[in-house]
């Protein structure tokens, strides 16, 4: 194995991958001895690591070894490359790749000299100024059309900003290979959401009509949405949960969806998911 390359574990995954990527792309090879297309995709691997040396990092996870580290990382296909930026998962490829694929997955994320307003983008948008947070992220698409990154910023901006239909077409926008790292499905999962809560009351207002009338399933929907988005999810999944026992065709399924897409956002409460997850597979069979 390369001596660019190091193999991580449940203790040293943090200081190895998520401390590391505040400085650099890590790509996490998520593998097994027994797997064919792991051996095969190695050496590429190898290469690559060489080619970034000291810009990028290529780490080994042996899910034999790792088990609950592949675990806590949803892993249920090897090999996954899974890259991390700035502490979080943001792009990943399962299956053998060709080098051409992985170096431009590597490139997307080395550091550009737009990453300073990217970061002041960040700033903006968690101090609640996601309209300014836009504006910026739109200064760095017209001078690097190409940052993916920052158009994956902009998808969180503009959900926040509440420019929901804007948020759609540059979700569209995106690569496809890109459309199914956790990042992307999450971000798709928090639009559908906000989507629910176009033109909708406050809180205590859709809990008061829900009170006064239980089968009023549209309002009931619109609460279960403002009561996630308040922090408060298993009250949310409950509502679902109740528009399913009561119509699960309602809204062309729209409980059901839902549900899948507060999953998807809940990632780090596996138990709690896992335990909604049944309730809601016994009330569709």
């Amino acid at each position: 194995m390369s001596e660019q390359i190091i193999e991580s574990t449940e203790g040293t995954f943090t200081r190895d991958v998520l401390e590391a990527s505040r400085t650099m792309p890590v790509l996490v090879d998520f593998w097994a001895d027994w797997c064919g297309p792991c051996k095969m995709l190695a050496p590429v691997l190898e290469r690559v690591a060489e080619a970034f040396a000291g810009r990028a990092r290529v780490v080994k996870v042996n899910t034999d070894a790792e088990q609950r580290l592949a675990a806590e990382h949803g892993i249920r296909s090897l090999p996954t490359v899974r890259v991390f930026r700035h502490g979080k998962a943001v792009d990943e490829i399962i299956g053998v790749q060709p080098e051409s694929a992985i170096r431009a997955m590597v490139e997307r994320y080395l550091d550009k000299p737009s990453d300073k307003d990217r970061a002041e983008a960040a700033r903006l948008l968690a101090d609640g100024r996601p309209e300014e947070a836009v504006l910026l992220l739109e200064k760095i698409l017209r001078e690097e059309p190409e940052n993916e990154p920052a158009r994956v910023q902009l998808v969180e901006a503009l959900i926040a900003a509440g420019q929901l239909g804007e948020a759609a077409t540059q979700l569209e926008s995106l690569p496809v290979n890109l459309l199914d790292s956790p990042e992307l499905k999450m971000l798709e999962a928090r639009l559908n959401l906000a989507r629910t809560l176009t033109d909708a009351p406050d809180l205590e207002t859709l809990r008061k009509r829900v009170e006064d009338n239980p089968s009023d399933l549209e309002s009931r929907n619109q609460l279960a949405a403002r009561e996630f988005g308040a922090g408060r999810e298993e009250a949310a999944l409950g509502q679902w949960l109740e528009i399913l026992r009561r119509d699960r065709n309602f809204g062309d399924g729209a409980a059901r969806q839902s549900l899948l897409q507060a999953f998807e956002l809940m990632r780090d409460r596996e138990d709690v998911v896992h335990a909604y997850r049944r309730q809601m597979m016994a009330l569709l069979h």
